[in-house]
């Protein structure tokens, strides 16, 4: 066998329990060529493979190299095309103990992206994102066992974001257990960018006169651990710096209550009040319902330098 192509092919899979398609693939279109069978190991060139999904999407094409065997799934140099993202990379699985599937704590893994573009469409599938979001360019490497993942050199930018980061996952196939660290070598935007990153609902729950403010780059640790997501980062702009230390606490997935401080100084507070000009104070607050429009925030605002006009008070 060298050749098997499939036109406008649909996969259709029936809960008869509850009587209805609970997955439907349509459009699916292939061609696989040079086909390499010997004992164990199985190898075929993909030059083209797309379908339409509601679960998943639509890929447009995807072209590669598969390699199996009883030990081994590798994924040479693959082009995916999904609507309007392009996904370059490779992958490899490596399962240690052969008597154990694909799927396991022990397994090892490695997966390259590069050179690839994440449309605001596609991550429509997964968080809101405004209408006006404008393609990522992104890449980095993940290895190492898929209970102990390790993301390096992770960058992700656009014209209105700059990231970079190394992130270390931490996940127990046979457990909810989830941990996820990461330190942020660099994170840069500018606030009156913001209405393009982030949904209008999250936009105006934030004053518009911090919009004002000059490029913000941050750089830090952040820990996810037991629904809660601990933050130390240093936050500087226009002259100033703030050192923020705080946990975001999760409830039904989603952000609920927030702890946490703020060192702030040499802040310039122009945008808040051109009578003003700098401070520096100590911040300590707590919000609850941070997602709905009734925000609950309490806070305790220590200052101890301020200058009006230059002069100080």
């Amino acid at each position: 066998m060298n050749k098997i192509k499939i036109y406008d092919g649909q996969i259709s899979l029936n809960d008869s329990l509850i009587k209805k398609n609970t997955l439907k693939i349509d459009d699916i279109n292939l061609l696989a060529e040079d086909f390499f069978i010997v004992n164990d190991l199985f190898e075929v060139d993909l030059k083209d493979f797309s379908l339409k999904s509601d679960d998943f999407g639509n890929l447009t094409s995807l072209k590669t190299k598969i390699t199996l065997d009883p030990c081994e799934i590798g994924v040479e140099s693959f082009q995916a095309k999904l609507e309007e993202s392009i996904l370059n990379g490779s992958f490899k699985l490596e399962k240690q103990n052969p008597e154990l599937g694909f799927l396991n704590n022990h397994s090892l893994v490695n997966l390259t992206i590069n050179k690839s573009s994440i449309s605001g469409q596609l991550i429509k599938n997964f968080i809101s994102v405004p209408e006006n979001f404008q393609p990522l360019n992104i890449s980095f490497n993940a290895n190492g066992l898929l209970s102990d993942l390790k993301l390096n050199e992770l960058t992700i930018k656009n014209e209105h974001l700059d990231f970079t980061a190394n992130l270390n996952i931490e996940n127990d196939l046979s457990s909810s257990f989830f941990k996820l660290s990461t330190n942020i070598n660099n994170l840069i935007f500018t606030p009156s960018n913001l209405p393009s990153l982030l949904t209008k609902s999250l936009i105006e729950k934030i004053p518009k006169k911090l919009l004002a403010y000059e490029e913000v780059k941050v750089f830090g640790d952040v820990l996810y651990e037991d629904k809660s997501l601990a933050s130390n980062l240093n936050i500087s702009f226009d002259k100033s710096n703030v050192i923020q230390k705080g946990v975001i606490a999760f409830k039904d997935n989603k952000p609920n209550q927030f702890n946490g401080s703020f060192d702030i100084n040499n802040l310039s507070l122009k945008p808040l009040d051109n009578r003003l000009d700098r401070f520096d104070a100590k911040l300590y607050m707590s919000v609850n319902n941070i997602l709905k429009e009734a925000i609950d925030i309490n806070y305790n605002l220590s200052v101890s330098k301020v200058f009006f006009n230059h002069y100080r008070a």
